[in-house]
């Protein structure tokens, strides 16, 4: 079963920031302004297109799991056999705000976590905890 990130469904959102990053470039490429104005234009333009492939990176993550492996593809890209692993671990982690949640899968003295946004509440940590470890 494939499983995506939470917001994997909005792509309009990186079509659009990286239509006002490339016409920003743009304006700066061929405007007629001074070069402070210039200068304003390419570094928005820049951000805007680091920002739009920063999501359309982010809306490509899956966590594909099926009877013989797990495909992780996110921050972090790992693929395991089910046959390898020794224990899933899930609970709250850190120092401050105990309430995020973690999923990390032990094989063979090493560790996988996945990440975040697969497991936006606990329901969804026991079905990936479950089916990872059947």
């Amino acid at each position: 079963m494939r499983y995506y990130k939470q917001f994997h469904k909005r792509s309009f959102i990186p079509v659009v920031s990286l239509l006002v990053g490339f016409a920003c470039v743009f304006l700066a490429a061929f405007s007629r302004t001074d070069i402070d104005a210039r200068a304003i234009f390419f570094s928005c333009g820049m951000v805007f297109i680091a920002g739009g492939w920063v999501v359309r990176k982010g809306q490509a993550h899956f966590l594909d799991i099926d009877d013989e492996k797990i495909v992780h593809r996110g921050f972090r890209q790992w693929t395991i056999l089910k046959s390898d692993i020794t224990r899933v671990e899930r609970g709250r982690k850190g120092w401050l705000d105990d309430n995020e949640l973690f999923l990390k899968i032990y094989v063979h003295r090493k560790s996988y976590v996945v990440d975040d946004g697969f497991i936006p509440d606990e329901d969804h940590v026991q079905e990936l905890a479950k089916a990872i470890g059947s």
